[in-house]
């Protein structure tokens, strides 16, 4: 809203509890974009903050903030249009960062919601597994063999988001979470990587289009893994005596 005004003078104040406010120097234009985020760099290191706008006989305009540091979620800054208000939201924002926050263990230790709905794990797959085609899985099989599993804790009816556990043969293997645009909005924090791998192997056993990428069974047989353009390993490897097979040397001109 100051930018759009005419005329205006825009000053940045910083300052820590018990100092006195020192005015931010700023050589560019009287913007208020680039002066807050100037301000929000500084306040790294301030705990306080404070944007006065001035135009002409009008009465300022303030901003006032607040920083603190949580040590999980690092630099918080707050702001208020007075005192009071950044009070407001300075507390309520403490208290959010009050709140327990948890390790992948954690969440693996607590009661899961009940999981009834067939499409969960689908859903689970789908979001949070690339490394293969989802599209294909034949997942009625899939849930016959009784390995995978994803173990739904906590979701937001009105915003989409959902957070989860994905188990394989009874071992916990990542925290997952989605919300909104799943293109987008979803994340996955694997814990056992040799689990993981094996899980992905097993899931692709159930596409119906056993194309060749990414993960793969060891004992599974691909030609096009040891050809190239009409080349195989046999010409320049002695599968036999297992050594690679020597190149020719060029030949000299006459």
């Amino acid at each position: 809203m100051f930018s759009e005004a005419t005329k205006v003078e825009i000053k940045a104040y910083i300052w820590n509890e018990g100092a006195e406010p020192v005015e931010l120097k700023w050589d560019g234009k009287d913007e208020f974009d680039p002066i807050q985020r100037e301000l929000c760099e500084m306040l790294d290191d301030y705990e306080y903050g404070k944007i006065v706008a001035v135009r002409g006989a009008y009465s300022p305009v303030e901003l006032h903030y607040r920083a603190f540091t949580d040590p999980y979620r690092g630099r918080q800054i707050v702001s208020g249009v007075d005192p009071a208000d950044l009070k407001i939201s300075y507390d309520s924002q403490r208290r959010y960062c009050s709140m327990k926050v948890f390790s992948p263990r954690d969440l693996y230790a607590l009661k899961p919601e009940p999981n009834d709905v067939l499409w969960q794990d689908e859903d689970a797959v789908r979001r949070h597994i690339d490394e293969i085609d989802s599209s294909d899985l034949d997942f009625e099989e899939m849930r016959k063999a009784g390995r995978f599993e994803y173990r739904p804790l906590a979701h937001s009816p009105n915003w989409g988001w959902q957070l989860g556990t994905v188990w394989f043969d009874g071992k916990p293997v990542m925290v997952v979470n989605s919300g909104g645009d799943d293109s987008e909005n979803r994340e996955r924090w694997v814990t056992d990587a040799e689990a993981f791998g094996a899980m992905v192997i097993f899931l692709r056993s159930f596409v119906k289009d056993h194309g060749v990428t990414g993960f793969v069974d060891a004992d599974m047989i691909i030609p096009s893994m040891t050809e190239f353009y009409g080349s195989t390993i046999h010409d320049y490897y002695d599968v036999a005596v297992q050594r690679p097979i020597p190149e020719e040397p060029p030949k000299r001109r006459k």
